[in-house]
């Protein structure tokens, strides 16, 4: 039986560094700031894998979550403690563009998915609640058309307040029922003003939000930057938050979360760079990860297959559930978070 909280929040209504497919050319014109990223997927299969188908001032924020412990001990069953787990989801939403209700079932299955396998916190790509761009068509501010040959949605259709919209609200009750950390993806809005950003629940509610603060070209069409770097506190551990483009070059934002003493940087990402060229995340997040010493959790859109966990150690990246290779693949990748 679906669960009555999940019906509540469909009723409530009735998403990425890329969206294009030149974002190679753009990363590489850029030598220390801007960079590129945009998204296939199909029905929905059980993995550890795989069904076919994404200069630093500010203000710095730290909010504390359990970090939820959904594979606590059961003293019913006399069952050891399991270790806290990230989840981290590869899921192409862009294949269902303007489409929550179903992008947000599909996230549901993976999640489950991931918590099946242990996992405590649970991390969604950039643009996977709404889609990020397709070839034809893009979020944009109200009253535009058209924007880089493309057509033209009205980003105030979809934007909501974080806290106070039907996607925290989602996560926060499916966060409740299953005693796990969400990190999900929404478009803000706030006043006059739209911001890409990823929000945070625990089983107790909001914890924070965080935004974009290094917008693609996409992004311009409707997002204002952020401007304050985000630390969660969580049972596993302190981690600093980014959307993609956040986390393209070395120093700057790694820096900042650097000298606030985090354990580890999650990305939610639309990669949207050639798998298997020049600045294809498999290499491009290694060389982040060593570079700054720091591990680097990052979902991505399975167009751009980046879904890994980065070890800062310069060596290959790490999956648990997908393949090693999984371009247009969604599915699930978990890792037990060290102390």
């Amino acid at each position: 039986m679906t669960p009555a909280w999940r019906w509540f929040a469909v009723a409530l209504v009735a998403a990425a560094c890329g969206g294009g497919e030149d974002g190679g050319d753009e990363r590489a014109s850029e030598s220390s700031g801007g960079s590129d990223e945009s998204s296939t997927s199909s029905d929905i299969g059980m993995v550890t894998g795989m069904t076919e188908s994404s200069g630093v001032d500010g203000d710095e924020s730290t909010s504390s979550t359990d970090g939820s412990e959904s594979s606590s001990d059961d003293s019913s069953t006399g069952e050891p403690e399991l270790p806290p787990a990230i989840g981290l989801v590869q899921y192409n939403a862009d294949t269902h563009f303007g489409d929550w209700d179903y992008n947000t079932a599909s996230l549901t299955e993976w999640a489950e998915a991931a918590i099946a396998e242990g996992a405590t916190i649970l991390v969604f790509p950039e643009g996977s609640s709404w889609g990020y761009a397709t070839p034809t068509e893009l979020w944009c501010a109200p009253g535009m058309d058209e924007y880089d040959g493309r057509s033209c949605r009205d980003v105030a259709t979809v934007a909501e307040p974080l806290p106070g919209g039907p996607t925290t609200e989602y996560w926060a009750a499916f966060a409740a029922e299953y005693n796990v950390t969400v990190v999900y993806h929404a478009i803000e809005g706030d006043g006059e003003a739209f911001y890409n950003a990823i929000g945070v629940v625990d089983p107790d509610g909001f914890v924070t939000s965080y935004r974009k603060r290094t917008l693609y070209y996409v992004d311009q069409a409707y997002a204002t930057a952020g401007d304050a770097s985000v630390v969660i506190d969580t049972a596993a551990g302190r981690f600093g938050l980014m959307i993609c483009l956040d986390g393209s070059y070395d120093d700057g934002y790694y820096d900042e979360y650097a000298a606030q003493d985090v354990d580890g940087i999650i990305i939610a990402m639309d990669w949207d760079d050639d798998p298997n060229g020049p600045y294809a995340a498999i290499d491009w997040f290694r060389d982040r990860a060593a570079n700054n010493d720091v591990r680097i959790y990052a979902s991505d859109v399975s167009t751009w297959d980046g879904t890994a966990f980065y070890p800062p150690d310069d060596v290959p990246r790490e999956r648990n559930g997908l393949p090693e290779i999984a371009i247009d693949i969604d599915g699930i990748s978990v890792h037990t978070l060290e102390p």
